[in-house]
């Protein structure tokens, strides 16, 4: 067993450094600029950067992990694989670009600033079409090279942002900084394409590949909307309903959570592989690394968000200063919603290796569907700490939705009650 959890920890150390690097550089970044806009500012550029982020979703449909499947399965049609995928991202982006300046034109039409910054932040969801080439890493198992692409965009993007506030530059020009580190990824992967022998070109774009990715990812495609929207929809309420001020010091609790959130996650992304490796060949294996990884997550989220619970306002004080006292006290709930957040990524493990795959969807279109039911009058009455609360109980809904299947409850029977034995769900 121990050897499992060492080559676990020497095969993602360069995975797991630039998540590192990324949290790192996300709070004390993050809170820097936070502090140098003010609540309100920063509340533009977070309700921008949240509707750009919804609509993006045209410009991804989810359909990455279909690639790689795809990848492998033929490398000899790369070219037209690729090709018709990144063709397919360019099209729904110009469609999501389409669709956030056309709900800033009606929704707020003498908001011309706004309306700017969409603008700008929507240029990256056509950068972002070349992640596709991410998928072509992943299928060579050269994984280790998307990695270094991102923390050398994410540094420099990092530094731009710092050289801005040191200048005293204006909004619009966080809104371009926001953008560089999608295009600087871009340049580095179409750099890439020459070196792996994948050309991409319109002429190569095959329509059944197409039917053929959409046909099959038809329920992925569905998850992953309802994903987006269930990320994205408190903040765009409370942008709506609340002042900018508001909704700035919500933005930062929220980015808060999600650095701590990208903890759980990258040790998530960290196991997964001895996971499937070991649930096709040692199952006993599987359930004891399985039990300890639960356990692990279950303890780390707790403990950690008990300490940051405590410690807010110290932190809100020292990195974004006392502007930002609503923030603090958001934050303090909100960072609760990790329990649920850490329980579903590490439970999610179960969905993939019994292929659950519509238990997935349930989770996310129940947590949706609470949210988006209640989200309006709670923000209306309760305000941003309402919010909070209903964030945390809409993640324990999805999170405990993976009872409905009684495959996942065996095995989490198992895992509770050692003596028990799993099988495993029919094929």
């Amino acid at each position: 067993m121990k050897q499992y959890w060492i080559r676990i920890a020497e095969n993602a150390s360069w995975f797991l450094l630039e998540k590192f690097i990324r949290l790192v550089g996300s709070v004390v970044v993050g809170a820097w600029v936070a502090r140098y806009l003010g609540p309100s500012e920063y509340g533009i550029l977070a309700f921008a950067i949240s509707l750009v982020g919804l609509v993006s979703f045209f410009g991804s449909l989810g359909l990455e992990s279909f690639l790689v499947r795809d990848l492998v399965q033929q490398p000899g049609r790369e070219g037209q694989i690729l090709s018709t995928y990144l063709l397919i991202r360019l099209a729904g982006a110009w469609v999501a670009i389409a669709l956030a300046i056309g709900y800033v034109a009606f929704v707020h039409p003498e908001d011309r600033g706004l309306l700017l910054i969409i603008g700008v932040l929507c240029s990256g969801t056509l950068f972002s079409a070349m992640e596709g080439v991410e998928c072509a890493l992943q299928a060579r198992r050269q994984a280790r090279k998307a990695s270094v692409f991102r923390a050398i965009a994410f540094i420099a993007a990092s530094l731009f942002k710092c050289g801005l506030v040191l200048l005293h530059a204006p909004l619009i020009w966080f809104a371009l900084a926001t953008v560089t580190e999608t295009m600087l990824i871009a340049l580095l992967y179409r750099g890439t394409l020459s070196g792996l022998g994948v050309r991409f070109t319109r002429e190569m774009f095959d329509r059944s590949e197409a039917r053929h990715l959409f046909f099959d990812g038809k329920y992925m495609i569905l998850s992953a909307l309802t994903v987006v929207i269930y990320s994205k929809i408190d903040l765009l309420v409370v942008g709506e309903l609340l002042p900018k001020e508001v909704l700035g010091n919500y933005s930062v609790a929220v980015a808060m959570c999600s650095a701590w959130n990208m903890v759980g996650m990258s040790l998530t992304q960290a196991v997964a592989p001895y996971l499937g490796a070991t649930r096709v060949n040692a199952t006993d294996t599987y359930t004891a690394i399985l039990r300890k990884f639960l356990g692990l997550m279950l303890a780390l989220s707790v403990v950690g968000s008990a300490v940051l619970g405590v410690l807010a306002h110290w932190i809100f004080s020292v990195l974004v200063g006392p502007a930002y006292t609503i923030g603090a006290g958001v934050f303090a709930v909100l960072v609760w919603s990790s329990v649920p957040v850490f329980l579903g990524i590490a439970t999610s493990q179960i969905i993939l290796n019994e292929h659950l795959y519509w238990l997935s969807l349930l989770r996310t279109t129940l947590g949706m569907c609470f949210t988006l039911a209640l989200i309006v009058p709670v923000a209306s009455i309760f305000g941003v700490h309402g919010v909070a609360w209903l964030v945390i109980t809409s993640g324990c809904i999805a999170t405990g939705s993976i009872l409905f299947s009684k495959s996942a409850r065996e095995q989490i029977a198992v895992l509770l009650v050692p003596r028990l034995s799993f099988k495993g769900a029919q094929p």
